[in-house]
């Protein structure tokens, strides 16, 4: 697949794939059947804070994956790290990696608008899933920059609202609002750096 920009050869796998940035104009593009159209330009990522990055394969928990994107927000208190992850059996799941937290999670859709999370706000309870959720904390995060496939559209500087959740029983989650109104739920577990491993390191790490 090309750029439709700058003509550069772009990975792309439409099974898991609705957006891939260029690694060489830093244009956002989106597939669809009959085409790829620009979607803008996207900001420069900064350098990755932990071990990870774009292409690298490994696994975590025993289960092998092998990197396909990134997406890095800003708020309030930093910036975080979402890393895309495809698996060898075809599913796909998120690291997020917020300093040196790190969780492992799946993400899905929940049945849930907009307004309604919007509405939330922390100390509120309010089932989902069977599990009774309350919110810890709520805020805003900016999109700074993307890279590689990723399975939404996204563009630098879009905000994107999120609800940090605790279960009854001590499992967390997150609710994020795309800009399109989707809401996603992620819900996982906590890893450390010791449950990660890398065939190679980076190449480009100093």
């Amino acid at each position: 697949m090309s750029c439709p920009s700058c003509g550069a050869e772009i990975n792309y796998d439409q099974r898991v794939a609705v957006l891939a940035v260029c690694e060489y104009c830093h244009s956002a593009i989106i597939y669809d059947e009959q085409a790829a159209s620009i979607l803008g330009k996207m900001s420069a990522i900064a350098a990755p804070i932990g071990p990870l990055f774009l292409n690298a394969t490994g696994d975590v928990h025993k289960q092998n994956f092998r990197v396909l994107g990134r997406v890095r927000y800003a708020y309030g208190q930093g910036f975080w790290d979402e890393w895309y992850l495809e698996h060898d059996d075809g599913t796909t799941s998120w690291v997020s990696e917020d300093e040196k937290r790190l969780m492992h999670e799946k993400a899905e859709t929940v049945d849930l608008d907009r307004q309604t999370v919007l509405s939330l706000g922390p100390g509120d309870r309010f089932d989902l899933k069977g599990f009774e959720y309350s919110v810890r904390e709520k805020g805003v995060a900016i999109c700074e920059a993307g890279e590689g496939q990723l399975p939404f559209p996204i563009i630098s500087d879009e905000e994107v609202p999120f609800l940090d959740l605790i279960r009854s029983d001590g499992q967390t989650a997150t609710l994020e609002v795309e800009p399109n109104g989707t809401v996603k739920f992620y819900e996982g577990q906590r890893v450390e750096l010791k449950d990660i491993r890398l065939d190679f390191e980076n190449p480009h790490s100093k």
